[in-house]
């Protein structure tokens, strides 16, 4: 099967890597009523993503395991710790200045970007289907985002234009590879897990709770054996 063009990948990327620009120079034109607002009104947006993703879910126990042994596995790991230092040697003076606050929110960002179910999940969608609606519809969520939050962390949120291009273009080109042998069932999971994952960033950006939820992906990767394994054991068609 051919792949198409990206084109939903790319105005996913463009979206926050714009937004983040425009973020940037227009941080002293926005009225600042707007953004104390806006962040909140897009963190509900994110905690309404999660729970439309979540209400997909077809195995609960599946997908709590996931989620459980997947914390562990982020926790042990120190995924979230492992990450600031490296972002600290890597852009040391974009990252210095900020303080823990905005250094844990952009690693919020980062994983809402990146490795958002919705993002996922939608560009194994468009590299299979060449339906991009998935993608377009998180570019306009990015692209406010990726605005309002730049307007306190500057320029560095368009950075991560650059991680989320790479990892949505390699699910793209390399969905029709794998994704027929993944059921109905996986990738309902799979989105469910996802969806929490975007919940827990939505609630993190309203400050209503603080949970590291870059140490929750493992999840998503073990959604997909354990789906198997239970299928297999209960003997489920």
């Amino acid at each position: 099967m051919s792949v198409g063009f990206p084109y939903g990948v790319l105005a996913n990327s463009g979206a926050i890597f714009i937004g983040g620009v425009l973020g940037t120079l227009l941080k002293h034109a926005i009225p600042q009523r707007l953004l104390v607002s806006l962040p909140k009104t897009l963190a509900l947006a994110a905690i309404a993503i999660g729970i439309s993703a979540i209400v997909k879910i077809q195995n609960v126990p599946v997908v709590v395991l996931s989620l459980v042994v997947g914390s562990i596995i982020g926790e042990l790991l120190d995924i979230d710790r492992c990450l600031l230092t490296s972002m600290q040697k890597l852009k040391p003076q974009c990252i210095a200045n900020k303080n823990q606050e905005q250094r844990e929110l952009f690693i919020s960002l980062l994983v809402l970007f990146c490795a958002s179910g919705t993002g996922i999940f939608g560009a194994m969608h468009a590299g299979m289907s060449n339906d991009h609606s998935i993608l377009l519809a998180k570019s306009v969520l990015d692209f406010f985002t990726a605005m309002s939050f730049a307007t306190t962390l500057g320029i560095l949120i368009s950075s991560l234009a650059i991680p989320q291009l790479l990892i949505q273009l390699t699910l793209f080109a390399t969905s029709s590879l794998f994704l027929p042998y993944i059921s109905l069932s996986m990738l309902s999971n799979f989105q469910a897990m996802g969806g929490i994952i975007t919940f827990a960033i939505g609630l993190k950006i309203a400050n209503i709770k603080d949970i590291r939820a870059i140490n929750l992906t493992p999840g998503l990767l073990l959604v997909f054996p354990l789906t198997v394994l239970w299928e297999t054991i209960f003997q489920i068609q």
